[in-house]
């Protein structure tokens, strides 16, 4: 929810447009954001509101995909909110409906790692064929600008992708 990669966006099988992938152009395409300014990074269908309050904006079975990605430990940062997210995850998803979270190998977000306890128990981890199981780890390199010398510095990321199904 804290930056404009961090919303969730959510799929049905309908005709709509999704951003960014001619994967999804013929799928219906919601994206979620509880701050206003970051709206024009949405899909079309655009609501304003919060990941943990995701089963109030739209009724039970209603989505067959969802990405959860980039919030836990960015705006989703206690294990009762990452709670709330996945128990509105499991209301609005279709039986057999795939969750994907992402979330980030960082210090600050090991409170709420994903973890087999509460609403994410219930989901069936998904193997994902193309890339060899229900977990798929990134680590890449980025350079950010420092207060003191060097000028630019490199920061690890380890960006991380679970799969899920509802059953």
């Amino acid at each position: 929810i804290s930056s404009p990669r961090a919303s969730p966006q959510l799929h049905r099988q309908r005709r709509g447009s999704c951003p960014g992938s001619a994967l999804f152009a013929r799928q219906e395409c919601w994206t979620l954001e509880r701050l206003a300014s970051r709206a024009r990074f949405g899909a079309r269908r655009h609501v304003r509101g919060d990941a943990r309050e995701l089963s109030r904006h739209f009724p039970p079975a209603h989505f067959d995909f969802i990405l959860l990605n980039g919030l836990l430990g960015f705006g989703l940062d206690s294990p009762e909110d990452a709670e709330a997210a996945y128990a509105g995850c499991w209301k609005s998803l279709r039986r057999g409906g795939m969750l994907l979270v992402g979330w980030n190998r960082l210090p600050k977000c090991a409170r709420v790692f994903p973890r087999r306890t509460g609403t994410l128990a219930r989901f069936r981890r998904h193997d994902f064929a193309p890339l060899g199981g229900f977990r798929h780890a990134l680590s890449y390199l980025t350079w950010h600008k420092s207060a003191g010398s060097p000028p630019l510095r490199a920061r690890r990321w380890n960006h991380v992708f679970d799969f899920y199904r509802k059953p």
